[in-house]
């Protein structure tokens, strides 16, 4: 078996050492594990390589937050990595799924990776996500503020993930022209581990 694991947003190193628990127990029971990452994380990756693991560097572009201010919930996330703009979006899902192609995984772990999760969906691919719960929230996107509450919290979550909605089912069309896909069908698609 061959395991892509695909992390692409997120600085915290978190990220790999989960991912190298996962990766260490695949290549126990014989699978091949192969690591996207975009070309800002790849030179820090020399103690997964040392560990015999292949890292290649993702063809996604890594876009980074344009968020003017403080994210109220997981859509503003996503607007602000490229969720916002459809020809970013397409470019970066588009990117992945000639990457898994090229590598033709059987499986794909994606850790804070939404476009390759897009990509990977899109081609009907089976995926993991390995998550601490944040970039897997509730497909209505739920205000992030626990002490404030109230119906512009609300209304700014519902605008937002209405924003993310239609970027998606426009850039799943453009590339998969019978694919409708929506934000709850891309957060629920991989099966979670949290």
């Amino acid at each position: 078996m061959r395991i892509l694991i695909a992390w692409c947003h997120g600085g915290n190193w978190g990220h790999v050492s989960r991912q190298l628990a996962l990766a260490g127990h695949a290549r126990k029971l014989g699978a091949e594990v192969i690591w996207a990452v975009p070309a800002s994380k790849a030179n820090a990756m020399g103690p997964v390589r040392a560990l015999g693991h292949r890292v290649l560097v993702s063809a996604a572009a890594q876009s980074e937050s344009r968020t003017q201010s403080t994210p109220r919930c997981f859509a503003d996330i996503l607007l602000g990595i490229g969720f916002a703009e459809p020809p970013t979006l397409e470019a970066q899902t588009i990117a992945w799924m000639r990457l898994y192609g090229q590598v033709r995984p059987d499986r794909v772990v994606i850790d804070y990776a939404p476009a390759a999760q897009l990509a990977a969906l899109l081609q009907g691919l089976p995926a993991v996500q390995l998550t601490n719960g944040f970039d897997s929230p509730p497909a209505h996107c739920p205000p992030y503020e626990s002490r404030l509450r109230g119906p512009y919290l609300r209304q700014h979550a519902a605008a937002r993930v209405q924003q993310v909605e239609r970027n998606l089912s426009n850039v799943a069309r453009r590339i998969e022209p019978d694919a409708r896909t929506t934000l709850k069908e891309l957060i629920e698609y991989p099966q979670r581990l949290v």
